[in-house]
């Protein structure tokens, strides 16, 4: 019986253990990511332009404001204008308040035929950019 005990304790069976590797190389991949990534975080940084005061922005929507009604008409500050009269009171806003931006507010009714309309006026003018209001 002692060759028997002597056999089976040579070929006894290693203790079970935690393969660490796995965890290793995804810590790993993980810490090459943020040493890539962490640059760039940096690079993409956003400069917001400077705001106006509430009294200038008032000024400006009053002045500006261009509605287009579900019938395809066209009112500037409240008055019912043609295309034509739309194009002649642009170009002298555009001289009377050359940093001004006219917003549109067109009805959903509208067509987008109108808005063209109203949008190639204010580019004809001078002006850069509009501000498009689709609620009130």
């Amino acid at each position: 019986m002692s060759r028997r005990n002597f056999f089976q304790s040579s070929g006894s069976v290693e203790e079970p253990g935690i393969n660490l590797m796995p965890l290793i190389d995804v810590v790993f991949v993980v810490l090459v990511m943020f040493i890539i990534i962490a640059p760039m975080v940096n690079i993409d940084r956003i400069e917001l332009a400077q705001g106006v005061s509430t009294v200038q922005q008032n000024k400006i929507d009053q002045t500006l404001v261009v509605h287009i009604r579900a019938d395809n008409t066209y009112w500037l500050n409240q008055r019912q204008v043609t295309l034509n009269e739309l194009n002649s009171l642009l170009n002298k806003a555009k001289k009377s308040y050359p940093n001004a931006t006219p917003q549109i507010m067109p009805d959903k009714n509208a067509s987008f035929q109108a808005y063209e309309n109203v949008r190639t006026a204010s580019k004809k003018a001078g002006f850069d950019f509009v501000d498009v209001n689709l609620s009130p």
